[in-house]
């Protein structure tokens, strides 16, 4: 259901925090420069260097290479893995040589989201365009035996490439309730993003994924949906459901009578 390219930050985000976090750890001051190079492929162990002086570089042991320029880095949070629990702000440009160049923004500030994207970025082998912004709000409440959270986010933007265009419209919904011991969760996502591929226009309307969970397992069944219709030149030939077979809780895209598994859950 889309918005891939606009997805990319929250990963590149999280990466960029962690990567301060251990140049700073090497330093004992607060780094936003240098290299950290890792020892070997998927170790996760690396070493520092304080060049380039005007970048943070990653040499991941397979030799690729990310890079962040950070012009933004400030948290509330007391630690690098809160960072994006507390009121924040970022702002980098992340580069991958040959593959991806993203100008990142994000925020939160006295319960209110803001982000953009924009840049360039490979996936299997095609080069995408991609601008996109998210705004939304968060509230958060603790109490004694007691935590809330309720998180909203608009996302929109256009994503491009050759022969390929798409308009982004998608909302998300997070709710989670710890009481007495019990903790439930509750998702939704819809989305009513069109694109257009080999000249051929396509669209979803008011498709939606909703889920529920109660102390981490598939609750509340009677929540649990996924619908809306899939457009191809106006007209319908297809839709979004969901399926369960007792093993996995599927979301199913239908289109001419064939169908594909966009998204899938453990049942149990």
């Amino acid at each position: 259901m889309g918005a891939t390219g606009v997805d990319l930050p929250t990963a590149t985000s999280a990466l960029c925090v962690q990567a301060v976090a251990l140049a700073t750890q090497a330093t004992g001051a607060t780094t936003v420069v240098g290299t950290l190079t890792e020892s070997a492929a998927g170790s996760r162990q690396f070493t520092y260097a304080a060049t380039p002086t005007d970048r943070l570089r990653i040499t991941w042991g397979d030799g690729t290479i990310n890079e962040f320029t950070i012009t933004t880095l400030q948290s509330m949070a007391t630690t690098y893995d809160a960072f994006f629990d507390a009121d924040f702000a970022i702002a980098y440009r992340f580069v991958k040589p040959g593959d991806t160049d993203l100008t990142v923004n994000g925020s939160r500030s006295n319960g209110t989201l803001s982000g953009s994207v924009q840049g360039s970025f490979t996936l299997e082998g095609v080069l995408y365009t991609v601008q996109g912004n998210r705004t939304g709000t968060v509230v958060a409440a603790v109490d004694s035996g007691y935590a809330e959270s309720t998180s909203e986010e608009t996302t929109t933007g256009t994503l491009t490439a050759t022969g390929f265009s798409e308009t982004l419209n998608e909302y998300r919904l997070g709710h989670v309730l710890v009481y007495n011991g019990v903790t439930t969760q509750n998702y939704q996502r819809h989305t009513s993003s069109s694109w257009t591929r080999g000249g051929v226009a396509f669209a979803f309307v008011n498709a939606r994924v909703h889920r529920a969970y109660v102390n981490m397992r598939p609750g509340d069944a009677a929540y649990w949906l996924a619908d809306g219709a899939l457009l191809r030149e106006g007209v319908q030939v297809g839709g979004v459901s969901m399926q369960n077979n007792g093993v996995t809780i599927d979301v199913v895209l239908t289109v001419d009578g064939q169908t594909q598994i966009l998204e899938q859950y453990p049942a149990q």
